[in-house]
């Protein structure tokens, strides 16, 4: 036992001789907790010893392994569900008793470092790669280091690997991605793939009907950003060319909405086949919204990160392979109403302008129906509330369904009123609570309706 005691009270079986262990097991001195691994302690259960003697178990089982992933983000802990991850040669995972031993795959290894770039920024992940290469040779990881290192550069762009993950493919490709903002695309998938989407055609869109459709499209689409003028006041910047002298920017906003969502062939153009096709309308649309802003750079992506609230969006390096995949997702949907919802999201979610996205992200979601000669969708600001809280549930808990019921209802809304004339139009929209402001409606329980009365729940 003299031998014995001198070891951890976890050891493996290589730190002693294999007759040692052998007949210290055999006569109760020892305890096999798993193959290759022992304990002194007979007494407590062997979750407790585990957990004890957690980094004695992971060196005795992965000998000069990195922790990673979930692991490392939790300070070294174990996760919820007892799964510790590693980075080692050995591959696959050990069970024990509370703890799971998992070593990452080598597209896992990629995906991990590129949730680290994402986390700390390039001049944190450059600062982060100097330390791995100056801890490695004393820590005796020369071999791990000669793994990690190319890794670590070609996260960085300075380097070119065969990657094994789509994620560092597409960085090499030059169009890295938010991984996270493509999970919810794919949730949204899944909602539009189940949910039967609604069919509402427009038998003829040059009908005396639809004539004022889309100036309300513009009006309350720039009601939803803010751009808050009075309807008659709208009418005047859009059909006599009055600007006010005091917001001609804000007019120019109203403006460049209209000349977009009243041009019957610029409506009827969508992506077909190649992402390439989804940039160039994005930034052309957006080149028209804004023209009355060059300095919130019309028809140019992002150059900072955006937020809203205590929602921060796609950062700018990030903006166009995140439009790519979320095109890629797109693409396999087929009924126009869910790819006008998905549309609407994706612009909405990357932001990938400095200004004009939401307006932008409404004038990609109705040339979808227009395409398709389906009815249009026009968001009134009385219900400005509930379509801004679809997006929000969608983005935060990943629940898709709250948009879909919210856009349909919208759309459905949309095609109940008579867009003959200005005037036959305001009085419907007045009549149904579309100029509502959404705040006093919220309090006191005032809600877009159908003429007749039917509420969106009807």
């Amino acid at each position: 036992m003299s031998v014995l005691v001198e070891l951890p009270q976890v050891f493996p079986a290589r730190a002693a001789a294999r007759s040692t262990v052998s007949d210290a097991l055999a006569r109760g001195e020892l305890r096999r907790l798993a193959r290759g691994l022992y304990t002194r302690n007979l007494t407590d259960p062997a979750e407790q010893v585990i957990r004890r003697n957690l980094y004695d178990v992971v060196a005795a089982l992965y000998p000069g392994a990195l922790l990673a992933d979930r692991t490392a983000r939790l300070g070294a802990r174990p996760a919820e569900d007892g799964s510790l991850f590693l980075v080692h040669a050995r591959s696959g995972e050990i069970r024990l008793p509370g703890l799971t031993l998992r070593t990452l795959t080598r597209p896992e290894l990629e995906e991990w470092l590129e949730a680290l770039i994402d986390q700390r920024g390039e001049e944190g992940f450059r600062v982060l790669r100097e330390q791995v290469r100056e801890l490695a040779p004393p820590l005796g990881l020369e071999d791990e280091l000669r793994l990690l290192d190319p890794l670590m550069g070609a996260v960085l762009g300075t380097r070119q690997v065969r990657a094994a993950s789509a994620r560092l493919r597409a960085r090499q490709r030059g169009f890295p991605y938010d991984a996270n903002r493509v999970e919810l695309f794919e949730a949204l998938f899944e909602a539009l793939e189940r949910i039967a989407p609604p069919i509402r055609p427009v038998l003829d869109p040059d009908a005396p009907r639809h004539r004022f459709l889309p100036f309300f499209d513009a009006y309350f689409s720039n009601f939803i950003e803010g751009t808050e003028f009075a309807v008659e006041e709208a009418r005047e910047i859009v059909f006599e060319g009055v600007i006010p002298s005091s917001r001609p920017e804000d007019a120019h906003d109203v403006i460049g909405t209209y000349r977009l969502v009243s041009d019957r062939a610029e409506m009827s153009r969508v992506p077909a086949d190649d992402a390439n096709e989804l940039i160039v309308l994005l930034k052309e649309r957006h080149r028209v919204l804004m023209e009355g802003r060059p300095d919130r750079h019309p028809g140019v992506f992002k150059r900072e990160t955006n937020r809203v609230g205590n929602v921060q969006f796609v950062a700018p390096t990030l903006v166009e392979g995140t439009l790519r995949e979320g095109f890629n997702v797109y693409r396999r949907l087929a009924a126009p109403f869910a790819r006008a919802v998905f549309q609407t999201f994706l612009v909405s979610e990357v932001h990938p302008f400095d200004d004009g996205n939401g307006r932008i992200a409404r004038v990609m979601m109705n040339a979808e129906l227009v395409t398709a000669s389906e009815q249009r969708i026009i968001v009134p600001q009385v219900y400005r509330n509930n379509y801004l809280m679809s997006l929000r549930a969608l983005t935060v808990n990943g629940r898709a369904d709250a948009l879909i019921r919210t856009l349909d209802f919208a759309q459905r809304y949309t095609g109940s009123i008579d867009y003959s004339t200005f005037e036959v139009a305001r009085a419907m929209l007045e009549e149904t609570n579309a100029f509502g402001d959404p705040v006093e409606a919220d309090a006191t329980g005032a809600r877009l309706v159908l003429p007749g009365g039917a509420s969106p729940l009807a």
